[in-house]
């Protein structure tokens, strides 16, 4: 795409699309995160399922009567136990399966962001790319019209001067004039240019001693490769998998199992519990009235049934919520894919109409062209005035312009015709 020599890097609209310098641009990375989080969090919801291990240890020193002294002085005792309890989730389990459901809608809704996210930036660079190219042809064309003018009222100074009839002083000025006219537009189109640049470097994150240099193009990207059209049919039929549409629906498939959770967390909620208790030196009472100590160690194991039945409303409060959000993420969906639908089709029609318009642009320059050199002759035999010759030159100038204009909005028209489409506004797309 570029290649480095004195800090000189060439560019073309192709290696612009290549995604070369999308993983450097902080949105995307700020997205490309999201992803890599909702990855772990649905591995780590996983783990909900498996059982709760806990420990406890407690150790007690409390005085107590001693029933081996008659005064029953108090002494001191100590007691202490072990506790090891297994908890396995028994309805938990089901929701915890919403939970992860929950999780892998999120990470598919955060994919679906980043691939948004990246055709966003290869559609805003392309953009900064196409009109640093446009305005850089532009200069060239402005350069040679100074040019041009500059010697038109240098040889019209000199037969005014030298006492020409033909040349009068109106002449002179009307070529002056247009002198300082084509050097003030071309001063101005390369400010505009140098911020293009400027502009283009930072999307690009280039250094500011690098210079750019862009391919000489003399037709656009999309003629250049000779592409056929497809109907209108075949990007119609990717809205209903592109990102913005795709987003919508996740966030449904989102909410759907966000409903599924807050129904099982309004039904019993049910454990399998196991208890394991050791208690060392405990005091126990012998057959014959005296007192001794023994390790003592019980086993238990049980269900635990929780079922809070009055939750202040909270379960019909939370489906209420979640249903309104429902059926509000649905009609954002249908809204989407009819905007989408729309945007194509206008996007569809315009590529058409520069496609089609391109070949009466380059006729233009070749008829104002002609009639440009002529009216110069014609300014150099006295047959007409200076004014006829700067509008001749004007038009010439401005067929030039939009003759390269339209090349830069077939390109930039087919990017944003993918865009809508969902599509990575790529060339790639119509070579397959």
């Amino acid at each position: 795409m570029y290649s480095f020599g004195k800090n000189v890097v060439h560019l073309n609209l192709e290696g612009i699309l290549s995604n070369q310098y999308t993983s450097n641009y902080y949105d995307f990375q700020i997205a490309n995160s999201q992803v890599e989080n909702y990855q772990s969090q649905f591995w780590l919801s996983l783990l909900n399922n498996t059982p709760n291990f806990s420990v406890n240890y407690s150790k007690n020193q409390t005085p107590s009567p001693s029933i081996f002294q008659s005064n029953q002085n108090l002494t001191q005792t100590t007691n202490q136990s072990a506790v090891v309890t297994l908890t396995q989730p028994v309805s938990g389990i089901v929701k915890n399966i919403f939970r992860s459901l929950e999780m892998n809608e999120n990470q598919n809704l955060a994919t679906t962001n980043l691939e948004s996210k990246k055709i966003e930036i290869l559609s805003t660079v392309a953009k900064a790319y196409l009109k640093a190219t446009s305005d850089s042809k532009t200069c060239d064309i402005y350069k040679t019209k100074f040019e041009i003018a500059k010697k038109q009222y240098e040889d019209t100074e000199k037969l005014f001067q030298s006492g020409e009839e033909n040349k009068t002083k109106i002449d002179v000025l009307k070529t002056l004039s247009n002198e300082k006219k084509s050097e003030q537009e071309s001063l101005q189109c390369l400010t505009d240019l140098k911020n293009d640049r400027m502009e283009l470097k930072k999307y690009l994150q280039l250094s500011e001693d690098d210079d750019i240099e862009f391919d000489e193009m003399k037709v656009s990207l999309f003629q250049t490769h000779q592409l056929k059209l497809p109907e209108l049919k075949y990007f119609l039929q990717k809205i209903e998998k592109s990102p913005t549409v795709d987003a919508y629906f996740f966030q449904t498939q989102i909410l759907k199992e966000q409903a599924r959770q807050n129904v099982m967390s309004y039904l019993p909620q049910v454990n399998f519990v196991s208890n394991y208790t050791y208690t060392p030196d405990n005091l126990v009472m012998n057959s014959d009235g005296t007192q001794g100590k023994v390790d003592t160690k019980l086993f238990s194991f049980g269900i635990a049934l929780n079922w809070s039945i009055l939750d202040s409303g909270t379960f019909l409060q939370n489906k209420t919520q979640l249903s309104h959000q429902k059926e509000e993420m649905n009609l954002n969906y249908e809204k989407a894919i009819k905007n989408a639908t729309l945007t194509v089709q206008q996007s569809y029609e315009t590529f058409q109409n520069q496609l089609n318009l391109a070949p009466f642009y380059e006729e233009n320059v070749k008829i104002l062209k002609e009639a440009f050199e002529k009216s110069s002759i014609q300014y150099r035999l006295g047959l007409i005035s200076a004014t006829e010759l700067t509008l001749a030159q004007n038009d010439y100038v401005q067929s030039q312009i939009e003759w390269i204009q339209s090349h830069i909005k077939i390109d930039g028209s087919w990017i944003d015709l993918l865009s809508a489409a969902g599509i990575e506004p790529t060339f790639q797309e119509l070579k397959s």
